[in-house]
């Protein structure tokens, strides 16, 4: 099996650095641009499935970087629960009295309000279980998803702190591709947080404008 997960697009939010978890926020301009990009690296690849969280700029990122493919929406695809400390940015999520005993203890304490990251991974799991075996397939999901379940799958061990901004170390940016492949029951990290589409079609448009009005 083959596992392609594309974190979404940017959205303002995300710009202004406040953490979205389950609200559900359209993609900026500039999130849409990216998934267009995003288009052009994937086209002519073919899946034997497609995913999607349920959340709206997930669901968005795939019609544009798929157009015109049939994508199947889960929403245990969707962002970690954060409950109280939805909306807020990181420094003021770090004076809730509830967070550094979270940011200790991540995988077994959820959000107040929220989920832990052992919920997510669950999820998960419970999602990929559906899989066919041998199967290739894409979803369009959401960075601390991502990086929790690939942490499990490929055993990196969570590092907590209060002064991370996220517990995983790993780094998905937007539309960004980490792969994931099994070989029995055994799996291996093929790429990640992969967005050289951005910075390639980003510098090959602005080559092929420079070279039009040279």
């Amino acid at each position: 099996m083959k596992l392609t997960f594309v974190r979404h697009g940017v959205t303002e939010w995300n710009t202004l650095g406040r953490w979205q978890g389950h609200s559900d926020n359209p993609l900026s301009e500039a999130g849409e641009h990216q998934a267009r990009l995003l288009a052009r690296r994937l086209k002519g690849q073919s899946f034997d499935l497609v995913y999607s969280s349920d959340l709206v700029r997930a669901r968005r990122t795939a019609e544009l970087a798929l157009p015109g493919v049939s994508v199947l929406v889960d929403e245990r695809l969707r962002e970690v629960h954060f409950g109280e400390f939805d909306g807020r940015t990181f420094d003021q999520i770090r004076l809730h009295p509830l967070f550094a005993t979270w940011a200790e203890r991540p995988f077994e304490v959820p959000t107040p309000s929220g989920e832990s990251l052992s919920e997510v991974v669950t999820r998960g799991l419970a999602w990929a279980s559906t899989l066919p075996d041998g199967a290739n397939v894409v979803t369009f999901t959401h960075s601390l998803f991502i990086r929790s379940l690939v942490c499990h799958l490929i055993d990196i061990p969570f590092r907590s702190s209060p002064h991370r901004i996220f517990p995983v170390p790993l780094s998905t940016p937007h539309t960004s591709l980490t792969v994931v492949r099994r070989a029995e029951n055994d799996w291996t990290l093929e790429r990640l947080g992969d967005d050289s589409h951005l910075e390639h079609w980003t510098s090959s448009d602005a080559s092929q404008q420079t070279s039009q009005h040279s």
